[in-house]
């Protein structure tokens, strides 16, 4: 494990240190510093990685000038977008059991706009980063872009940390990933860490994360850290500590003590994202290669073609499983343990099915299914669903995934999204096509037409569907599902009992309470769907793993709970389809909207014309709520899971321990955290 964190050779890292020490004048530019060097190291034939000291690659990025015309064209457009995130006006006064801070969106944007047109900053990589701090405020996932000076360098720690249990109920603490490795060998020689720039450790690394996309905090701590779960999902092992999404960490240098007294100095490094090459005089260069918008019409249509998606080997740090689909998305495996040789693991480390090929979303139910079945046949008797650090994906598969366990109950899901004008000129013009004719069938697919959360009534009109309803200092839509799934239910993007896609199967193949869902508090999007269903509508308890040193419960699903996210594409896509056919109808002398809404609708941004490269945003556009409170979202509701264990180096480095650990607290003589349940620290029914 941790095999990713050791491409920094210690080649690369001699190369960073040298590169810092060398007796470049101060005087010179740091981009032409970095350039130097890039020459050096390509002179020198270095097969390394190029890196060289963070600070002075943040420094060259504070060159980079700023135009503050363009600034506020940018910020106006983004505000355009952001009417579409549905959580805008909840953010700002969320209810009580929210653990995040509460933020307004778009009075700190106007803030940003009015500094800007003030020219009161001093490069676009601080104004970039003051945009990208709004953003992050809201701790959600969907909500989410990158700026054109955060595209030329990825920050790195080369210090990778973990947070481990002597026996999972025990307290956490902080070691270095080779301190733990010495540690579970019995060494009396590891100190766990004390502080970091003289702060507690544990403080210092959950404000660190607290600009992460959950909105729980122990499952940002969680992220802070190194998992083989999340490679296999994502291809990312190492913790947000040591990479902090390649952004600037704060620091360019920290120090971290020992509870022995030790103390060592670990630098940031950077590298050039990408591989790219940096040749690059000052920051104005570095401007116009990033930042500057390319023409269109001179720009190259290549990008349009899609990439086909490889197909990969089974994950190392794992059992062979019995299981598997071609891309790693769903893994079936047996424990074979004393007392445990009736349990299956089926492994979901994402849901995004529909990014591999057509066919994968009906290869993964039909996986699934035969290894449900064998597992059946094969006498096991209890299921655990691992999934831990998934993010998410394709919500027709986690729908699709629940009916396989609960094949008699409705897949209920309710949404809402937020009311506002372009919205709704969108939907009045989307409404107006015939529902007779054969663009009707494109639109009904669209978040434009809905049906209710039992999926047994579709609305009649855009203003039935649309409302406003005032919840919570918002306009809000009417409930409803995420999708029609009598229409979105195909052979492409099955939900087994919907639409075309028969079910087969008329019982439940494990009882709820021989089932258990296991996470670290990752789950997000899908994740939070498919888990939301198996435990409101079919009774199935859940594990979690991590989180922050203290007792108590932690929530399950920690990640992004929203029922819906657009990104600005999409929505340029939605916007145009109004605008032309509103435009067809009114010069037919059969118009649908008014002329002044359909200069509105001309007015909206797109993300390929702006003042900078840009590769677009996404944006949560649909709350999902619980059957039983239709006024709070989801994405604000704490809900604990049903035991809690702290993560042992064992379970780090081999994570098929952690099934059985889960299994032992679930149906063996185990215990829980103290207070994680409730319960006496142990399970009953």
């Amino acid at each position: 494990m941790f095999s990713h964190l050791t491409t920094f050779s210690a080649v690369t890292w001699a190369l960073a240190v040298s590169a810092a020490s060398s007796g470049s004048r101060q005087s010179e530019d740091p981009c032409q510093q970095i350039a130097r060097r890039y020459q050096q190291a390509t002179n020198a034939n270095a097969t390394s990685k190029f890196v060289v000291p963070g600070e002075l690659a943040h420094n060259c990025l504070l060159t980079m000038p700023f135009e503050s015309e363009k600034a506020v064209s940018f910020v106006e457009s983004l505000v355009e977008y952001l009417q579409w995130q549905s959580t805008s006006d909840v953010l700002k006064n969320p209810p009580s059991g929210y653990l995040s801070h509460p933020t307004d969106l778009l009075g700190s944007m106007e803030d940003i706009r009015i500094k800007a047109a003030a020219g009161k900053y001093t490069s676009q990589y601080e104004f970039d980063n003051d945009i990208t701090r709004v953003f992050q405020s809201a701790n959600d996932g969907h909500l989410s872009t990158t700026f054109c000076s955060q595209e030329v360098f990825e920050f790195y720690v080369n210090f990778p940390i973990v947070s481990v249990s002597s026996d999972g109920l025990q307290l956490p603490k902080l070691y270095t990933t080779h301190d733990a490795a010495l540690l579970a060998n019995r060494s009396t020689r590891v100190s766990p860490i004390a502080t970091i720039n003289g702060y507690d450790a544990v403080l210092y690394l959950s404000q660190l994360a607290s600009t992460l996309g959950f909105q729980d905090p122990d499952a940002r701590y969680n992220e802070m850290f190194p998992s083989a779960a999340r490679e296999v999902a994502l291809g990312v092992e190492y913790g947000a500590w040591t990479s902090n999404n390649g952004r600037w960490p704060g620091s360019s240098e920290f120090t971290v003590a020992f509870g022995n007294g030790s103390v060592t100095h670990v630098p940031t490094i950077a590298e050039v994202s990408g591989g790219q090459k940096f040749s690059y005089a000052n920051g104005s260069s570095v401007y116009e290669a990033f930042c500057s918008p390319v023409d269109s019409s001179s720009s190259s249509s290549s990008s349009s073609t899609s990439s086909t998606v490889k197909t990969k080997a089974a994950p190392k740090t794992y059992p062979e499983p019995v299981m598997r689909d071609a891309y790693n998305l769903i893994l079936g495996y047996y424990l074979n343990e004393t007392d445990m040789q009736d349990v299956a693991v089926l492994f979901v480390p994402s849901f995004d099915t529909s990014d591999m090929s057509l066919s994968e979303p009906l290869a993964f139910a039909n996986h699934a299914t035969k290894f449900i079945q064998d597992a059946v046949a094969s006498g096991k008797k209890k299921l655990i669903i691992d999934l831990t650090s998934n993010p998410g994906g394709t919500v027709t598969s986690g729908m699709d995934l629940f009916r396989l366990f609960f094949p008699q109950k409705p897949v209920y899901s309710s949404t809402r999204f937020r009311d506002h004008e372009v919205v709704n000129i969108v939907g009045q013009a989307l409404n107006a096509v015939p529902r007779d004719s054969d663009s009707w069938k494109v639109v009904s697919e669209t978040p434009f037409t809905g049906v209710t959360p039992n999926q047994t009534y579709a609305y009649k009109s855009w203003k039935e569907y649309s409302g406003p309803q005032y919840q919570l200092g918002a306009n809000m839509s009417s409930l409803a599902a995420v999708s029609n799934l009598t229409l979105t239910s195909t052979w492409t993007t099955p939900v087994r009992g919907y639409g075309i896609v028969k079910q087969n199967m008329t019982s439940s193949p494990f009882a709820a309470e021989n089932i258990l869902m296991i996470t670290d508090g990752f789950c997000s999007s899908t994740c939070t769907i498919f888990m939301e269903l198996m435990k409101t509508q079919g009774g199935v308890k859940s594990l979690v793993f991590g989180g922050r040193p203290q007792y108590g419960p932690m929530a399950a699903m920690g990640g992004v709970r929203g029922g819906e996210s657009l990104t600005s594409t999409t929505i340029d896509a939605y916007v145009d389809t109004a605008l032309e056919y509103a435009i067809e109808q009114s010069e037919a002398g059969t118009p649908v909207i008014s002329e002044q809404q359909i200069a509105r609708l001309n007015s909206t941004p797109e993300t390929t014309d702006m003042p900078y490269k840009w590769s677009g945003l996404e944006l949560n556009f649909r709350n999902a709520y619980a059957p039983d409170n239709s006024l709070v979202p989801l994405q604000f509701v704490f809900d604990a899971a049903d035991c809690r264990l702290f993560y042992t180096y064992e379970n780090l480095v081999k994570p098929a321990s952690t099934w059985v650990a889960a299994a032992k607290a679930y149906w063996g003589l185990g215990k829980c955290v103290p207070f994680s349940t409730g319960r006496n620290s142990t399970f009953s029914y």
